[in-house]
């Protein structure tokens, strides 16, 4: 298979994960599972599956990195996994719903800014267009075509992007470097994990919540599945191409949310939906991304 469609394979694993993941985590909330423990519950479990499953069952060997890579590997996950989910969780109690699912996809944008200085990932007319297509898109399916009403939360939720856009800079810089990606989402679900129980500690006095075991364990399979995904995208595609492909994860989020919510999709959303596809389609076919 060559690389173009390996890349896109796996952006595409990672974005059909990454919704039904949002769909089951919603669902948990729902239930009664407050957020915060969600998250330490399910990187804890995350953990102990991904290193079952790295050490094991497939048996491999932790290569030898250097201290530059482990550090920007630990940093990648504390921020992109661990403090970007503070402060989009800070973020969206202080701010409403309809302003955290528009902001939070910013971070396409710092990704596509961040990589243009670290990654040398050039910024053509043609990036910018697809680009604010998929942006437009993505805002249209997020609040209906509503205005956004300004809270002081929605500061965290772009600190919460930007954390999430250097992120997967520093993810690509290491996949570049040939870190085996599922190496690299260990120490991410270990530097995250850190973050997250800390805080769930300090806030609600434990890390896991084991009242809700089952859903989590299936929260966290899912977790462990699109984290990996991610990381073998970044290992072989340029973090623009990675980003802008998977904003299509919100039409399948829309999609499953319908089926399982009974939630309505209006004529808006459906617009918005169509822009974000064709947003992707093109991306993929202009290639305007496709950077090694």
């Amino acid at each position: 298979m060559s690389k173009a469609k390996k890349s896109l394979l796996y952006v595409s694993l990672f974005s059909v994960s990454w919704a039904f993941h949002i769909i089951l985590s919603r669902y948990a909330l729902n239930v009664g599972l407050e957020p915060l423990l969600q998250q330490s519950s399910s990187l804890l479990i995350s953990f102990i599956i991904f290193s079952v499953y790295y050490f094991l069952i497939v048996k491999k060997k932790i290569t030898t990195i250097g201290k530059k890579d482990m550090t920007l590997a630990v940093v990648s996950g504390a921020f992109g996994a661990g403090i970007a989910g503070l402060l989009g969780l800070f973020g969206l109690n202080l701010s409403t719903s309809i302003n955290y699912g528009f902001l939070i996809k910013t971070s396409a944008i710092f990704v596509i800014l961040f990589s243009l200085p670290f990654l040398k990932e050039p910024i053509g007319k043609s990036k910018v267009l697809y680009m604010a297509i998929l942006c437009l898109g993505t805002y249209l399916l997020s609040t209906s075509g509503r205005g956004l009403i300004f809270h002081y939360g929605d500061l965290l939720i772009v600190l919460s992007a930007v954390c999430i856009g250097a992120s997967t800079v520093l993810m690509r810089f290491l996949g570049k470097r040939n870190m085996d990606p599922e190496f690299l989402t260990i120490i991410r679900v270990t530097s995250a994990l850190f973050v997250i129980a800390l805080a769930a500690f300090i806030i609600d006095g434990k890390v896991i919540e084991f009242k809700f075991l089952p859903l989590i364990v299936l929260i966290s399979l899912l977790q462990v599945f699109m984290l990996s995904s991610w990381a073998r995208t970044l290992s072989i595609a340029s973090a623009s191409y990675a980003t802008m492909i998977s904003m299509i994860t919100p039409v399948i989020v829309v999609i499953l949310a319908y089926s399982f919510f009974d939630e309505q999709m209006n004529v808006v959303q459906f617009i918005g939906g169509a822009l974000v596809i064709f947003g992707g389609i093109m991306t993929q076919v202009k290639g305007v991304a496709n950077h090694e």
